[in-house]
């Protein structure tokens, strides 16, 4: 009964040894930096902003003046941003691969940090209520489909506000690994509801975007989740019958009746040794058998 006892307990070691590892890893947490680019020009890493224009200063306050008066949003070099009188998807796309450390080997993506300080019904016109609202969607790997989409209403009257949306991905429970996923395409929604010439419309500023990574859990440990792309394999290898090295270190306890009979059927130790197996326990029976 020692010896059982201690074997019993090397094995339930092991195994919190070998899960530790997956727990450490789902609960490390790190951050990029703003992949935001308020540029003119794309980076390696992120596109500039789409469907709009680039100013300097705000132009087109009345009839007649100079300057772009609608209806993309206009885009000053500091960030902010000024919709006008047409419906538009101000955006920009993050390579989710190379904005993360060592190009996300050895890292799976877990959701975004997206921030910024807005403003809908800004009373330079009358005070109406805007089309405003923020988004975010994760493309596959062929950016050729929507694996995750996300969005947030803004369509309510608000003086100068800042938002932090924070947010995991629904469709994973331990985040994607690069080979998964191509582009992250975050950005706003909006119009200026009285279709006046010039930036009248909603306002945006301040605005920051982050991906959320950690080590992929699968890496040391194929078993953690169904996810991990060799479990299936690992599975059947765990589920196999035991080979002749396991056997000889496992108690016997571990078999269960119908491995005992395929030892006992095929009989593929090499080495005599003997195991004993309790059978019926009611009848306090003991079977052993002996491999030559």
């Amino acid at each position: 009964m020692k010896d059982r006892f201690v074997t019993y307990t090397v094995l339930l070691i092991l195994m919190v040894v070998s899960i530790l590892p997956g727990f450490a890893q789902t609960s490390s947490i790190d951050i990029t930096g703003n992949l935001v680019n308020n540029t003119q020009t794309a980076t390696t890493t992120t596109s500039t902003w789409q469907n709009a224009v680039f100013q300097n200063s705000l132009t087109c306050w009345a009839a007649g003046d100079p300057g772009y008066c609608g209806p993309m949003p206009i885009v000053r070099p500091n960030g902010d941003v000024n919709f006008s009188y047409g419906l538009a998807d101000l955006h920009q796309r993050v390579n989710v691969g190379k904005a993360l450390p060592y190009g996300g080997s050895g890292l799976v993506v877990t959701g975004f940090n997206f921030n910024w300080t807005s403003k809908n019904g800004n009373g330079w016109d009358d005070g109406r209520l805007d089309v405003l609202s923020a988004y975010v969607k994760l493309y596959n790997s062929g950016d050729s489909k929507v694996i995750e989409s996300f969005n947030y209403n803004l369509n309510f009257v608000h003086n100068w506000t800042n938002y932090n949306w924070n947010a995991n991905w629904v469709n994973t429970k331990i985040g994607y690994r690069g080979n998964q996923v191509g582009n992250v395409q975050f950005g706003f929604m909006g119009s200026d509801n009285n279709y006046w010439a010039g930036p009248y419309g909603p306002e945006v500023t301040n605005i920051s975007f982050q991906l959320k990574y950690k080590p992929d859990p699968c890496k040391n440990n194929p078993l953690f989740s169904p996810e991990c792309p060799n479990f299936q394999d690992e599975l059947k290898k765990n589920n196999a019958p035991p080979t002749t090295e396991i056997v000889k270190f496992l108690p016997p306890m571990v078999l269960n009746q119908n491995q005992w009979m395929g030892l006992e059927r095929k009989k593929k130790l090499k080495s005599p040794w003997v195991l004993k197996r309790m059978i019926d326990t009611k009848k306090d029976t003991t079977k052993t058998l002996k491999v030559n």
